[in-house]
């Protein structure tokens, strides 16, 4: 699929280069009740994919955010995913987005330098690296990224993305999309009373 709207500087659906294979993204709240006390409940949003382009997690995580937050509608979804061009996608803040792991494949794909200390074989075969969060393995680790995650400038950066998302960036794609599905509805009309 191509993901052209996820990532700057493609022109259309059309280039070879846009095109990823993204296999799972699912998503889920993380938090239990002492998280939920402390103001740290979080959701986790799981992308398995074979490779990604720059901004692309960004912007499918920012995209997702807008669905649930209701700023767009779920159609947008297809939208941005559409062959069409120059679909606006908004971008979720980097500092509030982790990298839980990465998995590199034995032949396929050879780990970063000094990665060897760190990685893991898994039972499938692959190299685990990189570990996050999400496994807190290491639980200074994970106490490290909570914290940094739940800080003052990450907490204002992703209510400033929150903010312009239902004042200004929400509507604009809201509209965007109308003005789309209208042309599409003008152009099955005008088709229909040709036929």
């Amino acid at each position: 699929r191509s993901f052209h709207n996820f990532s700057p500087g493609f022109a259309d659906a059309t280039d070879p280069k846009s095109v990823r294979s993204v296999y799972r993204c699912r998503a889920g709240v993380t938090a239990g009740y002492r998280d939920f006390l402390a103001g740290r409940v979080y959701a986790v949003l799981r992308i398995t994919g074979r490779d990604f382009l720059y901004h692309q997690i960004r912007g499918m995580a920012g995209l997702v955010i807008a669905v649930a937050c209701g700023a767009v509608s779920q159609a947008y979804l297809d939208l941005a995913l559409s062959k069409d061009a120059g679909i606006e996608v908004p971008l979720a803040p980097g500092g509030n987005l982790v990298l839980s792991e990465c998995v590199f494949r034995d032949d396929e794909f050879s780990a970063p330098t000094g990665q060897h200390i760190r990685e893991t074989i898994s039972k499938e075969g692959g190299r685990r690296g990189l570990p996050g969060p999400a496994s807190c393995a290491d639980e200074h680790v994970c106490k490290v990224v909570m914290e940094d995650i739940c800080s003052a400038a990450s907490e204002a950066a992703f209510a400033k993305f929150s903010r312009e998302l239902r004042e200004e960036v929400g509507p604009r794609m809201q509209h965007s999309l109308f003005q789309r599905l209208g042309r599409i509805e003008t152009a099955e009309a005008s088709k229909n009373e040709s036929s």
